[in-house]
Formats: structure tokens, C-alpha cells, sequence
């Protein structure tokens, strides 16, 4: 879809509809977790989560998280370290068909 700006920060659509873009109702969300008191904190949730439910033993350190939600699509980087036995890798690799 193209749009066209004008000056007065209004954007015409492809089918000639002007709409402002400082109104737009679309807004973005955004998720951040970048100290470390809150990596330890989801690092051990998702420890429990993963092998609570998949079954999988794997030592987590969340670092970083950045998350942002715009127009129905998600960006998500993960900085994370992750610590598991080789039998945990093939179980891993064998389920996902590899």
C-alpha cells in the first residue's frame, strides 16, 4: 500500500482517503526487560514452564527482551543463554523432525 504525505501531516491512501497520521488509532505496544533482577525472575519461570509442560531440563538466563506489537505483527529479540545436555539436545532435535 502506498501513501502519499502532504504538510499537513496528512497521508492520501491509495484510493484517494486522506487521513491524518498523527490520529492514527493503531498504536504500538512495547514489552522491555533488560535488568537483571527481572531476567533472573523470567529466566526461572520459564525454566519451570518449559519443563513443566514440554519435559525438557534446560538451564535459562534471560538477558535482554524486546518486544514490540504494531498492526497485528509482533518483533521479538531474545538475548538469552541457554545450558542443556546433549541427550536434552537430541530429544529436542528428534521431536522437532531433524
Amino acid at each position: 500500500m502506498t501513501y502519499k504525505r502532504d504538510s499537513k501531516n496528512y497521508v492520501t491512501t491509495f484510493d484517494d482517503e486522506k487521513v491524518n497520521i498523527d490520529r492514527r488509532t493503531e498504536k504500538m505496544d512495547e514489552l522491555r526487560i533488560e535488568s537483571e533482577f527481572l531476567g533472573n525472575i523470567t529466566s526461572r519461570l520459564l525454566m519451570k514452564v518449559i519443563s513443566n509442560m514440554l519435559g525438557y531440563n534446560i538451564w535459562l538466563n534471560l538477558q535482554e527482551v524486546n518486544a514490540n506489537f504494531l498492526d497485528g505483527e509482533a518483533h521479538i529479540h531474545l538475548n538469552v543463554d541457554a545450558v542443556l545436555s546433549k541427550e536434552e539436545i537430541c530429544r529436542l532435535l528428534d521431536k522437532a523432525g531433524l
